[in-house]
């Protein structure tokens, strides 16, 4: 028995080899589409995680950074007088040093979506192949 039915959680494993083309003939056929269009929209979806994930890193980093300015000039720092500004100053500051870590960590990954989107389709494709031919 294998560890797909022993383990209902185990991920499914389909082993397409040489029979890609079927199963993306099979998923296109289901879709009404066909695999050339189906690949391109893999391709295309591939481009919009990676430069989605890279305009909202950037804008969020620009948006913390001019709160973290503007709110600075009012912000009061001092033991006993802490205010609103310092607290503000304080959490955009903590949520920009998270973004920046998160968007170093991961803006290989992007730039690799944006400019080799076909093998992170390919990627997502057979990851999912699976699931999208209902197995």
């Amino acid at each position: 028995m294998s560890n797909a039915t022993t383990n209902p959680m185990s991920p499914v494993v389909i082993d397409i080899g040489e029979n890609i083309t079927k199963v993306l003939d099979v998923l296109s056929s289901k879709l009404g589409t066909t695999a050339d269009h189906l690949m391109q929209v893999y391709v295309r979806q591939t481009m919009i995680e990676g430069w989605g994930f890279m305009i909202m890193s950037l804008l969020f980093i620009i948006i913390l950074s001019v709160a973290i300015f503007f709110f600075n000039k009012k912000a009061n720092f001092g033991v006993n007088d802490w205010n609103f500004h310092a607290t503000i100053v304080f959490v955009c500051f903590l949520a920009a040093f998270i973004t920046i870590i998160v968007f170093v960590c991961n803006a290989t990954d992007a730039y690799s979506k944006i400019v080799n989107p076909e093998a992170y389709a390919f990627q997502y494709f057979t990851k999912n192949v699976g699931t999208l031919i209902g197995r």
